[in-house]
């Protein structure tokens, strides 16, 4: 599981509020700086996942992404049988 709505959160608080109000056209809908910052969120955690599958198909640009922190990302408990 990655925590996206966190991950996210700490960005934008890091940022504050005036610069997190310029991605964004409405308090849903952002501007392509606001998808950027959430698309490179994804990548970030998805290569926060050991032995993450991701990694073989990640563009140059998704290499260059910075790993996210591991509090961010949960192994999914295996089903039980």
């Amino acid at each position: 599981m990655l925590d996206l709505t966190n991950l996210c959160a700490d960005r934008y608080e890091k940022m504050g509020r005036e610069a997190v109000n310029l991605l964004y056209s409405d308090h849903n809908h952002t501007y392509a700086a606001g998808a950027d910052l959430v698309a490179t969120s994804i990548v970030s955690g998805l290569k926060a996942f050991p032995h993450s599958p991701f990694l073989a198909m990640l563009s140059a640009r998704g290499r260059d992404v910075p790993t996210a922190e591991a509090k961010y990302v949960r192994e999914n408990p295996s089903p039980e049988h």
